[in-house]
């Protein structure tokens, strides 16, 4: 009897708590959506967004004036005391010549001349020579050609950039060609990269004619870049590794990739094998090595490539910007691996094998810089067949985007941070003043005017939008924690404890997946940005005793960015502006 009666309680009690619990989340669920809606109606006062027109302004009526035209009633006579009279000059008459020669003092040569004398007038010399220096040496007063600095030869390469256009960089760079047991520089290949960049960019480049037998030459380390292609250089001394390089070269490799210079080394799948061991050991345990995004500065150094360079296929890897370093260089093309037998029967059909996509570019990395690019995309073949008199040839081989390909790797090891290049600012004479345009009159009644008066609504589609995080119910914060915000490539953490909400500005318009994770707890929602507005995006938590879920929901309205300011001044928002190079890939 005492057992039922145990069960009873217990079944009772059960159902007490879990109707607790049922109506607790009807009513945590009942809240959120009124807080939500009172969110969306406070959205929904925002006015519609219009970009501003330019009202025509007509100029003023400005009455007409005419010159009225007297007739002369008298000649015009001279008045007599404004005639100055007539005066007789007299002639300076001419200095009498000097009859007895000025005395002047002589001395002996050990009078005049002593060390003491010698010693100040070369410190006062010095100290003109040193107030000069900076203007003697200020690129403003720099009045040598490009052409003038290349032929002395004292530097190997010197970039001027312009801050306002990529394109418009200034300067000269020689590539020496280094051969290695396995790999050399090249011959034709960068002749004519080098006439191709001085046909179509600003830069002189040119290419000593000079070769230099292994990586031991001290002036090499001061070279920006150097081109490394499989199968030319020096004969080997065995057949394995394809690239073979002594302790001395490996310790100058090491010097010159950690004072900023760029290997390029290209060539067949088992030989960028080797190559990815000779680069695991003169980097060493610092470094790693992962195929570049399209995001990567060399893809955009000059030309734009946002797919990668030709005969690249990005999509087959997943989250570049995130991926680990590694050293293990994937294998492609089996048959270079093991070369199989010919075919000697006419009869027996060739079995075709499925093509391998190229791996691409691969970046050598060191303490998180670039220092070595490995290729398999046969820009070099490119180059040389851009040469060839048959012009089919070069369209198979796509020379001129792989030539464009190759600008860019120049013009990146040029103009990159920690590269060996020279920099100098623009001459005076070549910076861009500031353009001052006519204005127009502004008319501000875009969010009273008609909506169908004819605004163009893709005016400002590429402009950079924003997206804002903010707390539900209004007026919460996010509390104890730190916040981590991921969108648009970028990784965001925000540790006040007093914040409501949180804009992330200058985001290119589209689509965007945001992530947001609170103590351990992850939410991703679709996002869409556009041109000068503010996406909102809400976050609430859903608390039961213990436990706690985070719910993220995009809001379908999409309002102008001061509007939204305006609207939300009561919340603690702090707006952080995204730039730089992107983490990861949405």
């Amino acid at each position: 009897m005492w057992r039922n009666h145990i069960r009873a309680c217990s079944a009772i009690a059960l159902s007490l708590l879990l109707h607790v619990v049922l109506i607790t989340q009807v009513q945590s669920w009942r809240t959120q959506q009124d807080q939500i809606e009172k969110f969306r109606a406070r959205l929904r006062q925002v006015p519609r967004f219009e970009p501003k027109r330019l009202a025509n302004t007509k100029p003023r009526n400005v009455p007409m004036r005419q010159m009225e035209y007297h007739r002369q009633e008298a000649r015009v006579q001279e008045r007599p005391d404004l005639v100055a009279p007539d005066q007789d000059i007299p002639l300076l008459s001419p200095p009498e010549l000097a009859r007895v020669l000025r005395p002047f003092a002589i001395a002996a040569k050990a009078d005049t001349f002593s060390p003491e004398v010698s010693e100040r007038q070369a410190e006062r010399a010095m100290a003109s020579t040193e107030a000069l220096r900076d203007s003697l040496r200020g690129e403003s007063l720099d009045l040598l050609r490009v052409q003038d600095l290349a032929a002395a030869g004292n530097l190997p390469a010197v970039v001027l950039i312009d801050p306002t256009n990529r394109r418009d960089v200034t300067g000269f760079v020689t590539l020496r060609r280094v051969r290695l047991r396995g790999a050399g520089g090249g011959t034709r290949g960068l002749e004519a990269l080098a006439r191709h960049m001085r046909d179509h960019t600003q830069l002189l480049v040119q290419v000593d004619p000079r070769k230099h037998d292994y990586f031991l030459n001290p002036e090499l380390l001061r070279d920006p870049i150097h081109f490394l292609f499989g199968g030319g250089g020096l004969r080997l001394s065995g057949d394995w590794p394809l690239l073979q390089v002594g302790e001395r070269e490996k310790e100058m490799l090491r010097q010159y990739v950690q004072g900023g210079g760029l290997l390029f080394i290209e060539g067949s799948n088992r030989f960028l094998q080797s190559a990815a061991q000779l680069m695991q050991e003169v980097v060493g345990a610092d470094g790693g090595m992962r195929p570049l995004p399209p995001t990567h500065p060399v893809y955009h150094a000059f030309f734009d490539f946002d797919s990668g360079f030709p005969s690249e296929d990005k999509g087959i890897y997943f989250m570049l910007e995130s991926r680990p370093t590694t050293w293990d260089y994937p294998i492609r093309a089996p048959d270079e691996v093991v070369e199989a037998a010919p075919n000697v029967n006419p009869d027996l059909e060739e079995i075709a094998q499925p093509a391998q996509p190229p791996a691409g570019l691969w970046g050598v990395e060191l303490e998180g810089r670039l220092v070595a690019i490995l290729s398999d995309i046969r820009l070099h073949d490119a180059w040389v067949g851009s040469m060839a008199l048959n012009e089919n040839t070069a369209l198979d081989l796509q020379s001129g985007p792989k030539l464009a390909a190759g600008v860019n790797l120049i013009v990146y090891a040029l103009t990159r941070e920690e590269g060996t290049a020279v920099r100098r600012a623009l001459p005076a004479w070549v910076q861009k003043r500031p353009v001052d345009r006519p204005s127009a009159a502004i008319d501000d009644t875009s969010s009273r005017a008609d909506p169908d008066a004819g605004f163009d609504e893709s005016l400002y589609d590429h402009l950079d939008g924003a997206v804002a995080v903010v707390c539900a119910p209004l007026g919460a914060s996010f509390g104890p924690g730190s916040v981590r915000i991921r969108v648009g490539g970028h990784d965001v953490e925000l540790f006040r404890d007093d914040l409501q909400g949180v804009i992330l500005n200058q985001l290119p318009p589209g689509e965007h997946w945001v992530e947001i994770a609170w103590r351990g707890k992850s939410e991703t929602a679709l996002a869409t940005v556009k041109g000068r507005q503010i996406s909102t995006v809400t976050l609430s938590v859903q608390r039961l005793a213990m436990l706690h879920r985070i719910l993220v929901e995009v809001q379908p309205d999409v309002v102008g960015y001061d509007d939204w300011l305006h609207t939300f001044d009561d919340l603690e928002v702090q707006e952080i502006f995204l730039e730089g190079v992107e983490l990861f890939e949405e």
